[in-house]
């Protein structure tokens, strides 16, 4: 089973379980995220919020990893940065992040909570000023984050999610992904409980 499960609300409205986001399909195909039924919180929409501080790094080195990007893709990595901490904030059970590097690059874990994988920042060799959220190739996080959205994301195997220089952010979509890694292994152990319970 994947990490996943959607389930058909409506003909055109379905529901991530492990996110708790609902997301609606256009006649197009397109997916419009979030949708929340009324009467039910609304977890998983990227508020629109005053201008703020930009949140500290965890390090110089870390801080440093971001500098050494080059302009563009790292203007989009930092906005990205930003969203990876605004869903922790939102999602119950992530806790705080820990921000650190690995294999040199800027990556957020659950360390507090055990909650979710691995989420890493970098800039791919192709396309030529792009940028990528890295993932657990060892999850089924990506293959699952394809099957969502097979037109609006571009992918690198079965480890990445990369965003060409010409192509716009979806941040909804990136926030629906970023959620579900970040709350990855709780939602398995929920699914678990629920095997469990039911035999």
């Amino acid at each position: 089973m994947t990490a996943i499960a959607i389930a058909t609300v409506s003909c055109d409205l379905a529901f991530v379980a492990c996110t708790g986001v609902y997301f609606e399909k256009t006649a197009q195909g397109d997916v419009k995220l979030p949708h929340r039924p009324q009467g039910l919180h609304n977890r998983g929409r990227v508020r629109d919020t005053a201008p703020h501080m930009p949140i500290p790094f965890a390090s110089p080195a870390v801080e440093q990893a971001f500098v050494a990007f080059p302009s563009a893709p790292r203007k989009r990595l930092l906005a990205i940065r930003e969203l990876i901490f605004s869903m922790a904030a939102d999602t119950d059970g992530v806790g705080t992040l820990t921000e650190t590097l690995k294999w040199g690059a800027p990556a957020y874990l659950t360390q507090q909570s055990h909650s979710g994988s691995t989420v890493r920042l970098g800039c791919p060799k192709t396309p030529p000023g792009s940028c990528a959220l890295y993932f657990n190739c060892n999850t089924d996080l990506v293959d699952t984050f394809r099957s969502l959205f097979p037109e609006g994301l571009q992918f690198e195997g079965n480890r990445a999610i990369v965003l060409a220089p010409d192509t716009p952010m979806d941040k909804q979509a990136l926030a629906l992904c970023i959620r579900a890694a970040l709350t990855y292994y709780c939602d398995r152990k929920k699914i678990k409980r629920q095997r469990t319970t039911a035999d």
